[in-house]
């Protein structure tokens, strides 16, 4: 996916991400309060991209968030860096045409959207990969993983039962419960 940002150049969707990247991205959503917002919004039953839009853009993360999700056309995503995050936000912060600023505006939302359910997806399809058996746990790291393991395991299905629930919701109309 490209978009064509008048006043910026074009830019393409990063849709081959390094780990660095992915992890970038994360802290961002996370950190912005958008990963929250979108658990919320469907707690509630509603819509989240406007409680997604609110949180990213009253964060102060908006461009580093657009700079961890876009490289410039031309460039392989794979060749993505800290560095170019920058560049790409700082450029993208001086937009000043009115289509420029509505292109941005528009895309921010599907964006950290699409990385959060993407992240969802990776997390339900290897799960069980976090929940490792007590059986299989190192002696010296036993404390560790049983914490993880208990309160992660029963973290993760938690949330996960909230997102179900959230999406069934939006998807039929009808009240679920988690």
């Amino acid at each position: 996916m490209v978009l064509e940002i008048e006043g910026a150049g074009n830019y393409q969707l990063i849709t081959r991400r390094t780990i660095e990247c992915d992890i970038a991205l994360s802290n961002l959503i996370r950190s912005s309060g958008a990963a929250q917002a979108f658990t919320d919004a469907l707690e509630a039953g509603e819509d989240p991209d406007s409680r997604v839009f609110a949180a990213v853009s009253g964060s102060g993360k908006l461009f580093d968030i657009l700079g961890a999700a876009l490289v410039p056309e031309g460039i392989d995503p794979l060749e993505w860096t800290p560095k170019l995050q920058q560049q790409t936000a700082d450029t993208l912060k001086r937009v000043t045409s009115d289509a420029g600023k509505h292109t941005l505006l528009l895309a921010i939302v599907p964006l950290v959207t699409s990385f959060f359910l993407a992240g969802l997806h990776s997390m339900v399809t290897s799960r069980n990969s976090f929940l490792v058996p007590a059986s299989r746990v190192q002696p010296d790291s036993a404390s560790a993983a049983t914490t993880t393991t208990e309160t992660g395991g029963s973290w993760f299905g938690s949330w996960l039962g909230t997102i179900r629930a959230g999406l069934r919701r939006l998807s039929d109309g009808r009240s679920a419960k988690p």
